[in-house]
């Protein structure tokens, strides 16, 4: 490889990794900002501020606030999609419904999630974003029940988990109100009782 083609590989490795590490400190202040702050303080100049990243890196990567906070959320995601995933061919509904149940009780996730589902009500711009994130999280969830169900009659089960993601989201705006994580246990528990009776010879 000539040595000015060398040198151009090594400065853009660095480069890249820069980028990178900017990239994941927008993203985690942009999901504490939202969390911590709500949707209408979370804005672009307050988020780069805490993140230590320029309004013009940031307007070069996630050209509006919308963007950027549903590439936060999406990172989020993401995680725990890769975290599950990587029981591959070992995960069973058991694993899948406690995976849901872990998603659903991390409050930065879902309470800023819940923020933009608020904020879309009234923000065009927003909500065709958000109606879009949405599906794909639901496209996750059918997919996993697919994998789940391989070669079995139809059990329900992409439905059964679609209701189980609407009461834990019931749950998460109760938990902002009133109610206790024992008792948010204990009726999820006896949801799976109802809903997923192959759960309970797993026990």
């Amino acid at each position: 490889m000539p040595a000015a083609k060398q040198q151009s590989v090594k400065e853009r490795q660095p480069q890249e990794a820069r980028t990178a590490a900017m990239r994941e400190r927008l993203l985690t202040a942009t999901i504490n900002t939202l969390f911590n702050d709500g949707w209408s303080k979370a804005s672009t100049p307050r988020i780069t501020r805490k993140a230590g990243v320029s309004r013009g890196a940031q307007t070069h990567h996630f050209p509006t606030k919308a963007d950027l906070v549903i590439a936060a959320i999406e990172r989020l995601a993401d995680e725990y999609g890769q975290a599950f995933e990587t029981e591959g061919n070992e995960a069973e509904v058991a694993d899948a419904v406690q995976y849901f149940w872990k998603v659903f009780s991390d409050r930065r996730f879902l309470e800023s999630w819940l923020e933009l589902l608020v904020a879309a009500r009234t923000d065009a711009d927003l909500k065709k974003k958000v109606v879009i994130e949405d599906a794909q999280l639901f496209d996750r969830m059918t997919n996993m029940a697919e994998a789940l169900s391989e070669g079995e009659a139809d059990n329900g089960l992409a439905d059964r988990f679609l209701l189980t993601t609407y009461l834990l989201r019931g749950m998460a705006l109760e938990r902002m109100v009133r109610g206790s994580e024992k008792q948010r246990r204990r009726l999820y528990d006896l949801w799976l009782t109802l809903a997923f009776p192959e759960t309970q010879n797993s026990k």
